[in-house]
């Protein structure tokens, strides 16, 4: 199992560029092994959010802030007069602003990376693809690494659950507690901010005005930018652009561009790195479908009385001062208005407990309910299946 804390360390934003730091374990570690893909953990703790929300540069070791949640208020363009940042009069604070307010969208960050370190050759490309929906509750996050013949990788929040994939395509699923969720530093259910590829983009101070014009259907200002305007010592030389809307100030499209060494990367590196995000699809329908072999997430109903509640996707159990034969009543009488169907299967029912299984198109659903010690206790189990 990857860790949370050090599953951030391998995918963080570096110091002076805002790009994926995994260079220093991709590029000396064999491969197959963990250091030679994105960060993502295993359940059931709170799963590791795959980005950082933010960068704090400390020298030449970059180290992160705890995770941001969008906030939906616009971009300033202040005044820049600070000598060590661009000349220019717009600032883009946070690369994420505004996101939080869309319905839904699609956003897209390729990076790559073709150079040296110390003198031996270095090839980086990560392909970074997020699509979001508000009013589904859904952000399915996924990570090429590569030429893309090994699987993404993947991170997905649905309502209260979290969804990763493994190096072999493997997906598993958790419902992380309340409390994990709220005092967690490394990302949360439906954080916008940790799970965004926006969050990997560096902020901007001193970009310059170059125009206006219609971007993705969304009417966009255009600013220019060097490596003055990320307050960059580095040597290299960066030229980049940016498109901003002109409602809601979130980014449209950022680009970037390096050329030449490049501590910021790590030690002894030198070459071209170039950053291509791109937000498409604003406000418009996008899937958010998970991939097959992921578990299933029905909600099922509970008794308004339920107690001692466990969730896990396609899981369910809880304690109910209902008898067994009232509990089993209540679900014979809810699924099917939720497309489920009582399985030709004889119910089995009796004072100390049943057994109902209920089928849709596509899967199967068990509802089992014995006496214990608490009152009557409710367990609920969904499978892939057909009748």
């Amino acid at each position: 199992m990857i860790g949370a804390r050090t599953g951030r360390g391998m995918l963080r934003a570096a110091a002076g560029l805002g790009v994926v730091s995994v260079l220093a374990a991709s590029s000396c570690s064999s491969p197959g092994s963990k250091a030679d893909v994105p960060a993502v953990t295993t359940v059931p703790a709170a799963a590791t959010a795959l980005l950082p929300a933010k960068t704090v540069d400390s020298g030449s070791s970059p180290t992160l802030s705890a995770p941001t949640t969008l906030a939906t208020s616009t971009v300033t363009a202040t005044p820049t007069t600070d000598d060590s940042f661009g000349p220019g009069s717009f600032d883009l604070l946070d690369p994420t602003v505004g996101l939080g307010a869309l319905t839904s969208y699609r956003a897209t960050l390729k990076v790559s990376l073709a150079g040296t370190r110390d003198g031996q050759p270095l090839q980086l490309d990560q392909t970074y693809i997020l699509a979001a929906d508000t009013a589904a509750s859904a952000r399915v996050l996924t990570v090429q690494t590569g030429d893309g013949t090994a699987p993404p990788r993947l991170r997905a929040d649905v309502k209260d659950a979290v969804f990763v994939t493994d190096g072999n395509g493997i997906c598993t699923g958790s419902v992380p507690d309340a409390a994990d969720s709220a005092d967690a530093d490394d990302g949360s259910v439906l954080d916008v901010g940790a799970t965004d590829p926006a969050a990997l983009l560096r902020g901007l101070s001193g970009a310059e005005a170059a125009g206006s014009e219609i971007l993705n259907g969304v009417a966009a200002n255009h600013y220019t930018f060097d490596q003055r305007a990320l307050g960059s010592r580095d040597p290299a030389t960066v030229t980049g652009d940016v498109w901003v809307a002109t409602a809601g100030s979130y980014v449209i499209k950022y680009t970037l561009t390096s050329i030449g060494p490049s501590p910021s990367l790590g030690k002894g590196v030198d070459g071209t790195l170039n950053l291509d995000y791109e937000l498409t699809d604003i406000n418009q329908p996008v899937v958010t479908a998970l991939p097959p072999g992921c578990p299933p997430t029905f909600e099922a109903p509970l008794l308004a009385d339920a107690t001692a509640v466990e969730r896990q996707p396609g899981f369910v159990s809880y304690s109910t001062a209902s008898s067994p034969a009232d509990s089993l009543a209540f679900y014979q009488q809810q699924l099917p208005t939720l497309n489920w169907t009582l399985s030709a299967d004889v119910p089995i029912v009796s004072d100390q407990g049943g057994r109902l299984r209920f089928v849709s198109d596509a899967a199967d659903l068990t509802v089992s309910v014995s006496v214990g010690d608490t009152g009557t206790r409710v367990v609920i189990i969904q499978t892939a299946g057909a009748a």
